[in-house]
Parts: structure tokens; sequence; C-alpha cells
């Protein structure tokens, strides 16, 4: 019988959705070896659409975020399970709640925000140590791109290799939400320098500018095409026929980059940064100035490596079955 594994994670059309899409990616890459559940509350309809998968279950308003944990535990735990955890609220006394009722507690995190007593913590930023964690002694540690958490298609192009890409075409993609409507600004400042690029542009489900984007490109007269709510294989799609991508630095980021790319990259919130500056540090990416700088001679360049192997699916499952 496989070890039933409960994935939380948070997220909705106001904090936007990225740990919802990463969730996901998780189970797709471990549910041939474990029976994963979501775990969602019932007031986040956007992240229960995501993951309308039949493997729901779903959480009653509760007071504090303390009172979720323990109607977990009461609900789902025997002490037999692995519960997986993806989000800025769960501190330390949610965690010591779950994990002294379940079989193993794993941490997905970008923001060492607080004292983990997870038994794994899987950080996908290269770079970060154990030493930089306030952790138990017992906690095991999967750090960087080795354990990085993607789509299948994307585990899949990476595992195919770079691909060339001789085009003029720009993909764009800021989040889910993009409440500032950043993406048409950035298009803004771009078409000057580069009026014969051809533009992509990626809007989230939850997007409050969508019709204002598309308005804009019907109106533009460069060419600009808006996508919503695309699927993975259409995402992908798009991802290897643009030569350039402009892209917050997350996990889109390093989609865009199993496929290669010139990437620059465009912050929105302050957890991307250490993301955003490992990139341009190791000169997969450049800041997204770069791109609008008119004494940049070419607006193309190529890193020769590939940062992602596409092996990180087997790598995390045989670090989970550990824990049993």
């Amino acid at each position: 019988m496989k070890t039933r594994v409960y994935l939380r994670a948070n997220g909705n059309g106001v904090i936007g959705l990225g740990h919802i899409i990463r969730i996901k990616s998780l189970k797709n890459m471990i549910d041939d070896a474990f029976e994963c559940v979501y775990l969602l509350r019932e007031e986040d309809k956007e992240a229960i659409a995501i993951l309308d998968d039949g493997s729901q279950l779903l959480i009653p308003t509760q007071k504090d975020i303390h009172s979720e944990a323990h109607w977990i535990v009461l609900q789902c735990l025997s002490g037999k399970e692995c519960v997986v955890l993806d989000g800025y609220l769960f501190d330390t006394e949610y965690q010591e709640i779950i994990r002294k009722n379940s079989l193993g507690l794993i941490f997905i995190d970008d923001v060492n925000a607080f004292h983990y007593v997870a038994d794994l913590i899987i950080n996908h930023v290269d770079g970060i140590t154990p030493e930089d964690y306030d952790a138990e002694e017992y906690t095991q540690f999967l750090l960087g791109f080795n354990y990085c958490i993607l789509r299948p298609h994307f585990i899949t192009q990476a595992q195919q290799g770079i691909l060339p890409k001789n085009n003029k075409n720009v993909l764009i993609c800021l989040g889910g939400a993009d409440p500032e409507n950043n993406t048409q600004q950035l298009i803004e400042q771009i078409i000057p320098l580069h009026p014969d690029f051809a533009f992509q542009i990626v809007a989230g489900a939850v997007n409050p500018h969508l019709y204002a984007l598309k308005s804009f490109a019907e109106n533009s007269p460069s060419r600009i095409q808006v996508f919503y709510s695309l699927s993975e294989v259409e995402m992908a799609e798009l991802m290897k026929n643009a030569a350039i991508a402009v892209l917050s630095p997350s996990t889109v980021a390093l989609e865009y980059l199993c496929s290669g790319g010139s990437l620059y990259l465009f912050p929105i919130a302050d957890n991307q940064m250490p993301l955003n500056n490992l990139l341009i540090k190791k000169g997969y990416a450049r800041p997204f100035m770069e791109l609008i700088n008119p004494d940049v001679k070419s607006p193309f360049f190529y890193h020769g490596g590939q940062l992602i192997d596409g092996k990180s699916p087997a790598r995390i499952r045989e670090a989970i079955q550990s824990l049993q």
C-alpha cells in the first residue's frame, strides 16, 4: 500500500497562485510512488479550480492558522502519513502540530522566514546551504537546482536539452495577477528600441487588466498576442518558440530555461530577489533594464551550460521515501 502524502499550499487570486502551481507540479513528480491528496481551504476558489483532479480535501474556515493545523490532525493524520507544506503562513507552531502527528513533514521553502521543525526542506534556489537555516538537527535539506519542482513537460524538455531559437518572439509573463499592469508598461518601453519584436503576453486567469491588455494589443502597431489560462502544454510551446523572455524570477523563469533562450528578469516581489540575483550572477539571465538600454548592442545572449537536468523527480521521490 502506498503511503499517503497530504499536500497543503497557500494561494488564491489575491496573494497569487505560485505555491498552488508548485504543489501541483510536486504531485505530478511523486504521484506514482505515493497516494497524494490536496488540502485546500474551502474559501480559496481559484486554488480549488486549478487542483480539481478528484484528490482534494477541503478545510472548513478556521478562526486562525493553528486551528487549521489541529483540524488536519483530527481529520487526516494517524501517524502513518506525510505532509507537505508550501506557503508563508505555516510558522513553527503550525509545523510542530503537524509533525508530531505525522510520519514525516516536508516543507517547500523560498524565504527562510522562521525556525523549521520539518524533517525535509526543499529549496531549489542554488547557493543556499543548511547553515543558512534555523532548523532542527534531524532536518534534511534538498537544496539547489537539482531539486527543481517543475511541471512534467518542462522536466521532459530539460532532459532533451537546450533548443536553438532563431526568431524575434518575446514572451512576457509576470505571474498570475500583475496588479500594477507592469506587463503593458514593459512592452511600451521595449517597442521604441525593438519595433520588429513580436510579443506573446501570458496573463493569469486572475489578472485584473486582461481586457486592457487585449485593447492595447489590438490598437498597437506592433505584433502583440495576449494569451490567458494556458495549459501546461500551451505554455511549453510558447516558451520553446520564444528567443527572448521577460519573466518574473520565479518558477516560470526556471521553466523557460529548460529549453534555453535570452532571459530578462523583472522582479515583482521581495521573495523573488534571491533567484533573480543568482540567475543574473551565473549568467543565465539579465536584468530587464538591459533590454531597454540603447547602449547594449544585441538583445540576444546565450549561456553555454544547462541549468536543469530533468532528474529532480527521482531525487525528490527517493528523499521522501527515506522518511518512511
